[in-house]
């Protein structure tokens, strides 16, 4: 809440950010989307390569966070139609 507060600034785009700034988290956005893909893709792979190995609680935890990034990614995109 601290940080949404410290973007909020008048005199701004009514956004709370001017173009420049609501340009850059935009790209930062779709970084952050192609980075938890990235994430996520290695989790899976290592999920699979654990149950391989008899670890089934490992991938267990592997498949979670695989969810989990793809659940962030929601929110990435629900953030970057906000924010264009």
């Amino acid at each position: 809440m601290k940080t949404y507060l410290l973007l909020r600034k008048e005199g701004k785009n009514g956004r709370g950010l001017n173009l420049e700034e609501n340009e850059k988290i935009v790209n930062l956005i779709e970084y952050w989307i192609r980075h938890n893909e990235d994430h996520a893709k290695s989790y899976m792979e290592w999920a699979s390569k654990a149950a391989d190995a008899g670890n089934e609680d490992l991938s267990r935890i592997l498949v979670k966070l695989y969810l989990e990034s793809r659940r962030m990614n929601r929110l990435f995109e629900e953030a970057r139609k906000t924010s264009s």
